[in-house]
């Protein structure tokens, strides 16, 4: 009496198994793209990423997947990992105003300014956030190489971009900070404070 019972049971739970499998698996990667944006807006980012490969695996040769692979991996803090991902983005033609400003900002995070200076200070963007972005980045890598003149010159580029743009006025004060005028780098964070107070 026991046998045909577990047989049974056995044969629903596989058949659920192949059911569920079959949902994961049905959706086309404009839907797992679609559904990884969602992920990325919750800041659910290692949803996210997961929806961003499972489209990758359909089909490896989608540039605004890789895009947003890249930039989940970015926010997750694998640099090494997002340069990866937006290099091949870049490779598949997808747009190199929104991919280069966070590739920036990958080698920056593994410390690979020398190269970001190489590869890109030559580059141009459209001005907006993403100039200041990129330009900030650029900005940091030219610091790190002990290079305060084009800091200086990129910095300002960021700014007259987007003058507002957080990341570009904290550099700002940490470089008033670094010339040891300490009132010019505390009235910059005082001012971004009173716009931005709960910016962490």
């Amino acid at each position: 009496m026991k046998k045909p019972h577990a047989v049974r049971h056995a044969l629903l739970s596989t058949a659920l198994l192949a059911a569920l499998l079959a949902g994961c698996g049905g959706d086309k990667p404009d839907a797992l793209i679609a559904s990884g944006k969602e992920f990325l807006a919750k800041n659910d980012i290692k949803s996210a990423t997961i929806q961003f490969k499972n489209a990758l695996q359909q089909n490896p040769n989608l540039g605004e997947a890789r895009f947003l692979l890249g930039k989940a991996l970015l926010e997750s803090g694998d640099d090494a990992g997002a340069e990866i991902e937006l290099r091949k983005a870049l490779e598949l033609k997808y747009s190199s105003e929104q991919t280069i400003p966070l590739l920036a900002n990958a080698l920056l995070g593994s410390g690979q300014a020398k190269k970001l200076i190489d590869e890109f200070s030559e580059t141009e963007l459209p001005a907006g956030v993403l100039t200041s972005s990129f330009q900030t980045a650029l900005s940091r890598a030219y610091l790190a190489q002990g290079n305060a003149e084009a800091a200086a010159t990129a910095l300002n580029k960021a700014l007259a971009a987007q003058p507002d743009f957080a990341p570009a006025l904290l550099t700002k004060a940490r470089q008033k900070a670094a010339e040891k005028d300490f009132p010019g780098a505390l009235a910059v964070i005082d001012g971004l404070l009173s716009k931005s107070p709960n910016d962490h």
